[in-house]
């Protein structure tokens, strides 16, 4: 008992409440907590019951919570205790575990690192739930711990499944990273055995019906310098041939994105101070005009500071992970130089370079064509209107509550430059990124067809010219791009996550502007000030999700090449070979918001929808 993953607190509480199994003290326990338990259920729900007509509905649901929340615990305890069977193998199994920890140095700090966050989330746990004193006189105080620590119990049981799920995955992926194809027949045909079992998650299910997951969550509320010179002479031999194109890189270098480069320290900085002090001043506009009577001019307010929110979040992310991206541009460079010893790899790297550059030009003249627009459209908007002669009575391009007084036409003028300036390099920021991801997209879809097209090569050749040395390169392959989407999901996810919930509350606050200006005076200022904003920010969450879709539609095709190759006229190893393939390709790459839900098109039409549903909520309260 001195080493184990259980905590002392968590041990005492276990024979507490009579759940720690085949002790004396047991009984005792469990039936002290049936008579208390049962005495205090009957008056609750007498209560609830004897006051289902009351007046003070508040009043009433307080009570109904409370009585289920004992309900809950003793379910709980009455669970528990019919299966103290299966409790007891699992501490035996537990027991079991630590001791053969202590054969291995690695496991036994893996299973000491396991205790100690144990620990100190079971005493976060408990020290959370004793905040919900009953003796606090204001309902707030009294209700809102109380509400979050609900919302945490439901989180912490779906994370748990959620978790459980990931790291069985990772059994498989592990299995077939390894070097099976080195093996005896029997020994690969063993792994074989163990990555098809792999593909059958763990989970945790409620009442045997639905998995436990972040998604399951979501719906009950109905997202270094030592090798930079490496780096540098890489790309350098391959600058003339990369998927990258020149906006994009250049992009790149100028929002500090580009890792290991001694510009990125300060352009960070200036990004840093650039947006920090714009945010200031846009969010000081949205907090002190929350009851100004011009909704839609609240709303355009609001739009414009989260657009500044989202660039500056996605550069944070991409500040943060630049080794993960480093990684990116190193597997890019090498595949460019595997490239070139294959006339028909070459063509496909070719189009889709070619492919990558159109669409990163149209992606950024698009949003570019936006912000003008937008400022346009201010200008139009000062322009029509009388009662704007006075530079302070004028409308900025940028929603702000400067420290200042517009009292010259001078100030005015140099604000709006400014602004327009700002204003310009946020959307540029925007659109870098953006072609960043379909840039990333492009690069390992063509690896993709690159493989398949191997795939189909081997089964136009005989059977007798088979070797290892083939297989073995298609399997490494196949590896290399697991990894490389693996990486696009570390270094988007998190964006994702925050794009799709910034842009549904934007598309909802633009989609308001346009339906409300329709019957004004000044509409058409309005509609050339807002509608391409509204249409790029919908095509932004159309590009991240439609990449999600595409890389997901691509990654099936893998298996579906290598089962309609000539793999049953190959010897039994490598036909073997084929089917490891085969089963890992099962498992389709994806890109995921906030590792809870995948990105496809079905998800764009959900963000869609629910921003209409906004919209109309929206008119029928303003």
């Amino acid at each position: 008992m001195g080493r184990t993953t259980l905590s002392r607190l968590v041990s005492f509480g276990l024979h507490i409440y009579g759940i720690w199994p085949y002790v004396p003290s047991t009984v005792v326990f469990r039936l002290y907590w049936i008579i208390a338990l049962s005495t205090t259920q009957v008056f609750q729900y007498r209560y609830v019951v004897m006051n289902i007509h009351m007046d003070d509905i508040s009043k009433y649901m307080d009570g109904v919570s409370s009585a289920m929340v004992s309900s809950l615990f003793y379910i709980k305890l009455i669970i528990l205790w019919i299966y103290q069977r299966i409790f007891y193998d699992l501490l035996q199994m537990m027991s079991a575990d630590w001791q053969d920890s202590t054969l291995n140095r690695c496991s036994s700090r893996v299973m000491i690192d396991g205790a100690n966050l144990a620990r100190r989330t079971s005493r976060w746990i408990i020290g959370m739930q004793s905040l919900n004193s009953p003796n606090v006189a204001a309902i707030l105080v009294k209700t809102l711990i109380y509400y979050i620590s609900m919302n945490v119990e439901a989180f912490i049981y779906c994370f748990s499944g959620e978790h459980l799920t990931a790291k069985s995955k990772m059994i498989g992926s592990a299995a077939y990273d390894s070097l099976w194809y080195d093996f005896p027949a029997k020994e690969s045909r063993t792994i074989l055995f163990l990555i098809v079992r792999s593909q059958k998650s763990l989970t945790i299910t409620s009442g045997r019906i639905f998995d436990l997951s972040l998604e399951r969550f979501t719906s009950l509320f109905d997202d270094r310098d030592w090798s930079a010179r490496r780096f540098t002479s890489l790309l350098k031999r391959n600058m003339g041939r990369t998927t990258l194109s020149r906006l994009v890189r250049f992009g790149l270098h100028i929002y500090g994105i580009w890792p290991y480069v001694p510009l990125t320290v300060m352009f960070r900085l200036y990004w840093i101070i650039a947006l920090s002090t714009a945010q200031v001043f846009q969010y000081r506009y949205v907090v002190m005009n929350i009851h100004m009577d011009d909704f839609s001019e609240y709303m355009d307010g609001v739009s414009s500071a989260m657009t500044s929110s989202l660039l500056y979040i996605k550069l944070i992310i991409l500040w943060i992970y630049q080794r993960i991206f480093y990684d990116l541009l190193e597997m890019m460079s090498a595949d460019w130089q595997d490239s070139t010893s294959n006339r028909c790899n070459s063509r496909v790297m070719t189009d889709g370079a070619n492919l990558a550059r159109r669409t990163s030009r149209w992606i950024v003249g698009m949003q570019i064509g936006s912000a003008s627009f937008y400022s346009v459209g201010v200008l139009a908007a000062n322009a029509n209107s009388p009662e704007t002669l006075e530079p302070y009575a004028r409308e900025l391009i940028l929603k702000m509550e400067l420290p200042f007084n517009i009292s010259t036409d001078f100030i005015y003028t140099t604000v709006q430059s400014v602004q327009f300036y700002h204003l310009f390099l946020v959307a540029c920021g925007i659109t870098i990124i953006n072609s960043l991801l379909v840039t990333l997209i492009i690069h390992v879809c063509g690896q993709i067809d690159i493989l398949r097209e191997s795939l189909t090569n081997i089964s136009k050749c005989s059977a007798d010219s088979m070797d290892k040395f083939t297989l073995r390169s298609l399997i490494i392959k196949h590896q290399r791009i697991i990894i490389f989407a693996e990486n696009i999901e570390t270094l988007f996810t998190y964006i994702a996550f925050m794009m799709l919930l910034s842009d549904t509350i934007i598309i909802c606050c633009l989609g308001f502007i346009i339906v409300s200006s329709l019957n004004t005076p000044n509409a058409a200022a309005i509609l050339v000030k807002t509608l391409i904003y509204y249409i790029s920010m919908n095509v932004e969450a159309f590009i991240y999700c439609f990449c999600g879709e595409h890389l997901s539609a691509k990654s099936k095709m893998i298996g579906s090449a290598a089962y309609n190759s000539l793999w049953y006229d190959f010897p039994a190893k490598e036909s073997r070979t084929i089917l490891f393939l085969i089963v890992r390709s099962q498992k389709r790459l994806t890109i995921t918001s906030g590792r809870i839900l995948d990105l496809s098109l079905e998800r764009f039409t959900s963000v869609v929808k629910a921003s209409l549903s906004y919209i109309s909520v929206l008119l029928a309260m303003y």
